[in-house]
């Protein structure tokens, strides 16, 4: 009994199946509002429409503006990035006099261009004389979204840091009121052993990693931290140790 139940049971669901199947191939536009929510739900993807993707884009930009009225220099505040699809990608150009962002679609044609009217660029670290410190690189990046946003280094991935694991994107403010998005990889999760000898921006440049030494702008010195054995330079640490930004008139 309990099998002609199950068998049934069996029968009834391929049915079911094949009729909605067929509902689906009747109705198109059904199917793709469907699969929408189902990519959604899955979190495979994001069915977001052309405007909605380049109001993501200008909110960006009005996260900027937010922390451009902030006192201090070498501080932290922070923008909103909100995921795109993964399908479209997010070119930063900085060729200019201010950084812009370059929407591109599906197809890899410039959907929307954006001037931030001023310049973003991404945190390093180098060996400056006979101490390392942080800089920022503004060179051309290729942002993308996929749990997370990301920039192109070469043929790798590279992480943004959020800081809350998904559309708060902390950066750091310069004296020259430009801002710097801070890495995971190459940052927070950096340590180098004092008098280990690193890359001089010379070297750098050469190879590729900053586009010319004048668009490699120093934030500040490193503070060696205390380490297990020996000290050594903390990219957490150093993270760490930098204030918020002010708010203009309460700072």
């Amino acid at each position: 009994m309990e099998r002609e139940y199950l068998v049934n049971g069996i029968i009834v669901i391929f049915v079911l199946v094949v009729v909605f199947a067929g509902f689906l191939a009747l109705f198109p536009q059904v199917k793709d509002r469907v699969m929408g929510f189902s990519t959604n739900f899955l979190g495979l993807g994001f069915a977001k429409a052309p405007e909605q993707i380049r109001e993501t884009v200008s909110f960006m930009k009005d996260s900027l503006d937010l922390c451009s009225s902030t006192v201090g220099e070498g501080c932290i505040c922070s923008i909103d990035m909100d995921a795109m699809p993964s399908d479209y990608y997010l070119l930063l150009e900085n060729s200019g006099a201010s950084s812009k962002f370059l929407i591109l679609d599906s197809n890899q044609r410039v959907d929307t261009k954006l001037d931030l009217g001023r310049r973003l660029g991404i945190a390093m670290m180098s060996y400056d004389d006979s101490k390392w410190s942080l800089f920022c690189n503004f060179k051309d990046y290729v942002l993308h979204y996929s749990s997370g946003w990301k920039y192109k280094q070469g043929d790798f991935d590279k992480e943004v840091y959020s800081s809350d694991g998904v559309s708060t994107y902390p950066v750091i403010k310069l004296a020259d009121g430009n801002f710097c998005l801070v890495p995971v990889e190459d940052f927070l999760e950096y340590e180098k052993g004092v008098g280990e000898v690193g890359n001089p921006i010379s070297f750098l440049v050469e190879a590729g990693f900053v586009k010319s030494a004048n668009d490699f702008v120093k934030i500040k010195d490193l503070i060696p931290s205390s380490g297990f054995m020996k000290d050594y330079y903390s990219g957490q640490a150093n993270f760490n140790s930098m204030q918020d930004c002010g708010i203009v008139g309460n700072s």
